[in-house]
């Protein structure tokens, strides 16, 4: 009687476990954590003096240490400080990068009518950190609009890459974000 009743449990175990891995789409959704909460997004004008918009720098930007995030401020204000009001004392505030990192993605939208939607998701398998940006916009006459879409977030692990993914979407109208 006792091993019928252990063949019976390994048997709804093994069917619990092939329902669990088959009825996922992804196998790696299993694994990916949103850490949308644990980040600061920064749009604060400021901060727009270190908006890399020279074709010399990157538009997508990964700080992990405070040489890299100097050196960036340095060349950024020597492009800008020339012909941006306001930038001409600006340095880049401190920080602890023993602790978090800091990302940016620089996009100039085809209208100064904007709702940015940011969402940040750690996927251990890939070793990847993907920051996904999804902008709508009202297509009205306008000079447009830059923004660098700063980022802090938890501390880049070791052989971690960012993925950076945009997504830009015209609206008559802007919609109830809740």
């Amino acid at each position: 009687m006792k091993n019928r009743n252990f063949f019976i449990y390994l048997n709804l175990i093994s069917v619990f476990f092939i329902l669990l891995f088959t009825t996922c789409n992804d196998k790696e959704d299993l694994f990916i954590t949103d850490i949308t909460d644990q980040v600061d997004f920064i749009n604060h004008p400021f901060y727009n003096c270190f908006s890399p918009k020279g074709e010399a720098y990157q538009r997508e930007v990964i700080f992990t240490d405070n040489a890299a995030y100097q050196e960036f401020g340095a060349y950024t204000i020597a492009q800008l400080s020339r012909n941006q009001i306001g930038c001409e004392t600006a340095t880049l505030p401190p920080f602890d990068f023993n602790k978090q990192s800091i990302i940016g993605k620089y996009i100039h939208t085809p209208s100064s009518y904007v709702r940015f939607n940011y969402r940040i998701i750690d996927n251990p398998l890939n070793k990847t950190i993907k920051y996904s940006i999804k902008i709508e916009y009202l297509n009205i006459p306008s000079i447009g609009h830059d923004a660098m879409n700063w980022a802090i977030i938890p501390k880049l692990k070791e052989k971690y890459t960012v993925v950076f993914e945009v997504e830009l979407i015209e609206v008559d109208e802007f919609s109830d974000p809740n």
